[in-house]
Parts: structure tokens; sequence; C-alpha cells
């Protein structure tokens, strides 16, 4: 089976710049795809920011963790599904939303 190339979009609107961002995707419960972010600015929008492999037939998820410029750290406490990844034409995107304090 093949696995097609998905492509990751962040989107920053946290309400502060972020200093560093850890992105990582599983299938079922293996980590097959990570990155590393630095200096992503407030309302920066970074398109086709990695391109990974993934089987769209098996559960898949991602969590992030990140530290923003004034140190605070944050992470994804519950797994974030990519449901409507067919849907989405093989694109994930991460949003960080800092109104409502979450990543999406």
């Amino acid at each position: 089976m093949a696995r097609p190339l998905a492509s990751l979009t962040i989107e920053n609107f946290w309400n502060e710049d972020i200093k560093e961002m850890k992105y990582v995707c599983y299938q079922d419960t293996l980590p097959i795809s990570s990155k590393i972010f630095y200096n992503i600015k407030q309302k920066q929008i970074i398109p086709n920011a990695h391109l990974f492999s993934l089987y769209t037939e098996t559960n898949s998820f991602w969590k992030i963790k990140f530290t923003t410029v004034s140190g605070t750290r944050w992470f994804t406490p519950n797994r974030l599904k990519c449901d409507d990844f067919k849907e989405d034409n093989s694109q994930v995107t991460v949003g960080i939303n800092g109104d409502a304090k979450l990543c999406m």
C-alpha cells in the first residue's frame, strides 16, 4: 500500500511569537514524522512547512508542544485526529489559537 504525500501548514494565532514548536505525527501508536520549527511570528502562516508520507486507512493523529518568546510552554494534552485527511486533499493544518488557548 503506497503512502501518499501529505503537506503540513502551520498557523500562529497565539497572540505571541513562538520561539520553538515541535510537531509529531502518529499512525496508530507509532510516530511516523516529526519536525521542529523555530521563530514563528504572530499571525504567520507557513504553507507546506513540512512534507511527509501518511497512510489514509489507519488512525492518524498529531501532538504539538511549543514555547513562546516569553518562555511559556504549551502542549496538546490529547491526540488531535486527522479525520478529514482525504477530504482535505492531503493537507494538514496545525493552527495555534491564543484566544481559545487551544492547539488545533
